[in-house]
C-alpha cells in the first residue's frame, strides 16, 4: 500500500482541477459488465444488491455517449474515452453545496466554483500565515496493483472510495481538534493499468488551523532503521505524513479483513501474503475500530 506525497503549491489552478477529472477508459470486458448490471437492475428493480451506483450511472451515460476505437495492441480491449468524476468532501463539500454546486449542471461551471470557492478559501485563511504555506497538498494512494488485480473494476472502486474517505476522515480525528473539519477533494484513477486515488488536501481546517504534512523528502531514499516507513533525511516527531503512510498501510488490511468476511471466495487470492493472512488480526491504526 504506496501513500505518496507530491510538491504542494501556492494555489489551486484550473491544470489541476481538470487532472482530477483525467480521461480514462474501460475495457470491453467491463462495458458488458456495467451493461448487464443495467438490465439486471431494470428486470428487477426493488432488489437493492442490483442497484446502480451513482458512479456507475454516470459512466454509463459517459460510455453511451462516445464512440468507441479499437486498441491495437490488445484484442480484448474496446475502450470508451471517460472522465473521472471529481468527489468534494468535508466542509469544502458543504461550502460547495451552500453556493449551488449540487444544482449546477454544466461541468465546467462545477469546476469554476470549486476553484473560486477553494481560492476563497486559501486567501482568507493564508492573510497571517507564514509566507512557506502552500495552498494544495496532493496526496496519492495506491494499492498492491497485483492484489487489487484479482478483484472486479466495480469492488476496487468502492474499496479505494472507502479507503480514501475512512483514511481523511480517521486524519481529522487524529490531529484536529472536536467539531473541525478537513476539506478535500479526489477522484479514481486507472491509467496506469490499476485503480488509485489523487488527493487534493486544503490546508487549512474549517477552523483556520495550518495543516503541515512535514513529509521528509517525499519519503524517497532508504529505509531508517526501526522506521516502519521509508524516507530520506531526519525523521520528524510529529510528522503527519508519516502517521498517515503508517495509518493507510494497517487501513489497508483492516478493510481486506472486513470485505473478505463477505466475499472470502473473491479475496482468497489477497492471502498469499502472511501479513494479510486469513482470519489473523494485527494491531492496525484504523480509528473507527
Amino acid at each position: 500500500m504506496i501513500t505518496k506525497f507530491t510538491t504542494g503549491s501556492k494555489t489551486l489552478n484550473m491544470a489541476q482541477v481538470n487532472y482530477l477529472e483525467k480521461e480514462t477508459s474501460f475495457s470491453k470486458k467491463r462495458i458488458s459488465e456495467l451493461k448487464a448490471k443495467e438490465k439486471e437492475e431494470k428486470l428487477d428493480p426493488l432488489n437493492i444488491t442490483k442497484k446502480l451506483s451513482e458512479e456507475e450511472i454516470q459512466q454509463l451515460n459517459e460510455i453511451k455517449k462516445l464512440p468507441g476505437k479499437s486498441v491495437k495492441d490488445s484484442d480484448d480491449k474496446f475502450e470508451k474515452a471517460i472522465h473521472s468524476t471529481i468527489k468534494v468532501r468535508g466542509y469544502f463539500r458543504t461550502n460547495l453545496y451552500q453556493k449551488g454546486y449540487g444544482s449546477i449542471e454544466n461541468k465546467l461551471d462545477k469546476k469554476r466554483l470549486i476553484l473560486k470557492e477553494w481560492r476563497t478559501i486559501i486567501n482568507k485563511s493564508a492573510i497571517k500565515k507564514s509566507s512557506k504555506y502552500v495552498g494544495v497538498r496532493p496526496i496519492i494512494l495506491s494499492p498492491n496493483p497485483k492484489k487489487m488485480s484479482l478483484l472486479s473494476r466495480e469492488i476496487q472502486t468502492n474499496f479505494l472510495n472507502e479507503l480514501v474517505e475512512k483514511s481523511m476522515r480517521n486524519f481529522q480525528r487524529k490531529f484536529l481538534e472536536k467539531g473541525d473539519q478537513v476539506g478535500y477533494m479526489y477522484s479514481i484513477h486507472d491509467d496506469k493499468k490499476h485503480l488509485h486515488a489523487h488527493i487534493y488536501l486544503i490546508p487549512f481546517s474549517k477552523k483556520g488551523q495550518y495543516i503541515s504534512m512535514n513529509a521528509p523528502k517525499y519519503f524517497r531514499g532508504k529505509d531508517i532503521k526501526d522506521s516502519p516507513v521509508k524516507f530520506k533525511g531526519t525523521p520528524t516527531k510529529n510528522s503527519k505524513a508519516i502517521w498517515m503512510k503508517e495509518h493507510n498501510s494497517n487501513l489497508f488490511k483492516s478493510l481486506v479483513r472486513d470485505y473478505s468476511k463477505s466475499n472470502a471466495s473473491i479475496f482468497k487470492g489477497f492471502f498469499l501474503d502472511d501479513s494479510l493472512t486469513f482470519g489473523k488480526r494485527k494491531k492496525d491504526l484504523d480509528l473507527e475500530r
